[in-house]
């Protein structure tokens, strides 16, 4: 993640702010929502695939990217078991734009690494299964404005029974946009970019986009310090007579 020092000037105040010595905010461009129960997909790579029957199913649903921030992080919610987790040897993304039926359209960005990932409970649950949040540490990336379609995918060496599932969503505490707009698309053994509606079900999944952060200081004294700066501005201009 870009540390560089952040330098901002407001009416005569200057002040520099070394990010890497203060706490930073993670600001979330878009989360598709909590899972609402109806159901959850196979999406993960399996790198031992000599037990496992899917080896390579990959989900993608749509967002829209606006901000002139990088993005630094991305993150899914899956119904998983502890095998699966332990067997969590990396994870792998792309962001695609122009997706359609049987169309993966333009691969914009990808990546995958062995480090950077963590798992985190949500404390909800379904299918006899525990929901846990997957995030991963991507290298900042500039991206365009414009919408697209991301897939985030653990990277498993996978004992036989491969219980990892993105959970689906309508929407419920989402952030950013689209929600709830059934546009997501399914890669696996038998078809490559098929319209989810036609394989599983007209559903969204619980996946999201951080950007890279601004130092929470900056982001909690930045709005004091423009009204320090208006007030000094407008000072001046009434001794001037303006």
């Amino acid at each position: 993640m870009n540390r560089s020092r952040i330098l901002f000037v407001t009416a005569g105040i200057a002040a520099t702010i070394a990010p890497a010595a203060v706490a930073c905010a993670d600001i979330v461009e878009f989360y598709g929502g909590d899972f609402d129960g109806r159901d959850a997909v196979g999406n993960y790579t399996v790198t031992n695939a000599s037990n496992v029957l899917v080896t390579d199913q990959r989900v993608y649903d749509d967002f829209a990217h606006s901000s002139t921030l990088s993005i630094a992080a991305l993150f899914g919610n899956f119904l998983t078991n502890d095998a699966a987790r332990t067997a969590t040897a990396g994870y792998a993304f792309e962001i695609r734009s122009g997706v359609s039926s049987g169309n993966g359209g333009t691969l914009v960005a990808s990546g995958s690494s062995s480090s950077g990932f963590s798992w985190t409970a949500t404390g909800r649950t379904g299918f006899g299964l525990q929901e846990y949040r997957f995030d991963a540490n991507i290298p900042d990336l500039n991206l365009a404005a414009g919408t697209y379609h991301l897939n985030i995918r653990p990277l498993i060496t996978a004992p036989a029974g491969v219980n990892m599932f993105l959970s689906t969503t309508s929407g419920a505490n989402g952030v950013g946009s689209p929600l709830n707009n059934r546009n997501a698309f399914l890669t696996y053994a038998g078809g490559s970019f098929a319209p989810m509606a036609t394989v599983f079900g007209a559903y969204d999944f619980s996946q999201g986009v951080t950007l890279v952060p601004l130092p929470a200081a900056l982001a909690a004294g930045l709005p004091a310090l423009l009204g320090i700066g208006v007030l000094a501005v407008r000072r001046r201009r009434l001794a001037r007579g303006l």
